[in-house]
């Protein structure tokens, strides 16, 4: 790489500041001795430092690689530099032009042998294809990479391969599968000093660990994702790492911290043009909003969140979106709206080939038949939900849909039955950190004692429900939020 400062370099610098293919072709025709190989591969080395720092910069430097690698109309070089403009359009959430730049640049250097960069582009390809839903086609990216790598003996590229296959698992809430992935690249990625690998490897390492319940190691590992972002230099995925540790803080209840660490990560991803991480602070604004009971808030997050994810073309977030905007249109009494928002959210989850949130949104649905007085068609959906969650690898879901069943089963006239399921639901609380779930157990068994003539039992139930509640309480910040958060609770 030329010194800075010097001639080659100050003719690069010119050459990445002119504004489209045209002026750079005609400097290229002015400075022939400009456009090498050499050249294509330092532009596409800067791509690769630059994309998690300034993405916006990343893409024009790989536009320029581009226009030097086609000067000199040769295989390698433009793959090279289609797979650095594929990468860039990646970390911008334009997954189908990443799509459309990876294929360019696997048609090249399979037409020129080159395995290893066909099985790198490959490689780099699944993340956007997975993206939009396309699962089929990542997992056989997947197993090609995978094989050629093997075959080169290059375990540092399956590790990063590992890396994407796990994600495409947890796409489809194959969770076990998708941990083990994670964990195989871990193991060897500790032996190679690979900063950007060990980032994706802990961030999702951590998510997985979330889904499966296991907070004090999530936390663990996120904090530990994003001391090695800022220690490397990686503003993007500080970033991101911020997102994940607002959304575990949310999930353990603690509402206020979570909102403000939500704020200033979408604050931090607008700054950083990372278009996809503003639309997931909204999305899971949207759904700590719906616990809050602020449903009109909540709805206006969710319906921008969708809108964001449409336009970036990722079907599994748009869904969610959607299922997010019926929830708070179910919790400002459109039922209607609500039944129907659903309706086309699980139809989108079905087309994924999403396993969980089918059921879940079953487990919604009944909630708000339950809520118009519709019992029997409440009972039906809710049963489903439940045969579904017992069998999988979701507790809270699962207690989810056996509370809504003794609820169901208490206003049909069964309070055995409903005591029963109860006392089921605490026995698996015990295992568990999720103060909300327990405080409605806790009031469902109060209830039921109250109507079984048990009021010293109901009392203490009360107790329980109302010390759970304000733990809960304890950690909004803002009074607003905290009434908001009582209107169905005095």
């Amino acid at each position: 790489m030329a010194a800075p400062g010097s001639l080659s370099d100050l003719r690069v610098r010119e050459l990445a500041a002119l504004p489209d293919d045209a002026a750079r072709e005609r400097y290229l025709a002015l400075h022939r001795g400009l456009a090498t190989a050499e050249l294509v591969t330092e532009l596409t080395t800067r791509v690769h430092k630059e994309v998690r720092v300034d993405a916006d910069g990343a893409l024009r430097l790989a536009d320029t690689a581009i226009s030097v690698a086609r000067a000199l109309a040769s295989h390698d070089p433009l793959a090279e530099a289609f797979r650095s403009k594929a990468n860039a359009l990646y970390v911008l959430g334009r997954h189908t032009e990443a799509v459309e730049h990876h294929q360019r640049a696997a048609s090249l250097f399979e037409s020129s042998g080159n395995r290893e960069q066909l099985a790198r582009t490959l490689s780099s390809s699944m993340q956007p294809w997975l993206l939009q839903g396309q699962y089929d086609q990542a997992l056989a990216a997947a197993e090609r990479a995978r094989g050629i790598f093997i075959q080169l003996g290059n375990r540092l590229r399956v590790a990063r391969v590992d890396i994407n296959l796990g994600n495409v698992f947890y796409r489809q809430d194959r969770f076990d599968e998708a941990l083990e992935c994670y964990e195989r690249a871990y193991e060897e990625l500790l032996h190679h000093h690979d900063a950007e690998g060990m980032a994706a490897v802990l961030s999702n390492l951590a998510v997985c660990y979330i889904t499966l319940n296991r907070f004090a190691k999530a936390l663990e590992v996120y904090e530990n994702a994003r001391r090695h972002c800022q220690k490397e230099g990686m503003p993007l995925l500080v970033a991101q790492a911020d997102y994940n540790i607002a959304y575990l803080y949310f999930l353990r209840g603690e509402y206020g911290r979570a909102i403000e660490m939500l704020r200033a990560a979408r604050a931090g991803a607008k700054r950083l043009s990372d278009g996809y991480h503003v639309a997931l602070c909204n999305l899971d604004l949207s759904e700590l909003y719906i616990e809050l009971n602020l449903g009109a808030e909540a709805g206006e997050l969710a319906r921008d969140a969708h809108s964001a994810f449409e336009q970036l073309g990722m079907g599994y977030e748009s869904a969610k979106a959607l299922a997010f905007a019926a929830i708070a249109a179910s919790q400002q009494g459109q039922s209607f709206e609500g039944l129907k928002l659903f309706a086309e959210a699980k139809e989108r989850f079905v087309r994924e080939k999403n396993l969980v949130w089918p059921s879940l949104i079953d487990l919604y649905q009944a909630l708000v038949l339950y809520n118009e007085g519709r019992l029997f068609e409440a009972k039906r959906l809710c049963n489903a939900a439940e045969e579904f969650f017992r069998g999988s690898t979701l507790p809270r879901k699962a207690i989810l849909a056996e509370l809504l069943s003794g609820r169901v089963a208490f206003r049909m006239g069964d309070v055995e039955g409903a005591m029963q399921r109860c006392r089921a639901t605490l026995d698996r609380l015990q295992s568990l950190d999720a103060p909300v779930l327990r405080y409605q157990a806790e009031l469902m068994a109060g209830q039921l004692e109250l109507a079984r003539g048990r009021q010293s039992e109901a009392f203490q139930r009360f107790k329980e429900a109302r010390t759970d509640l304000e733990t809960l309480r304890g950690n909004l910040r803002g009074e607003e939020l905290k009434i908001a958060f009582f209107r169905n609770k005095l």
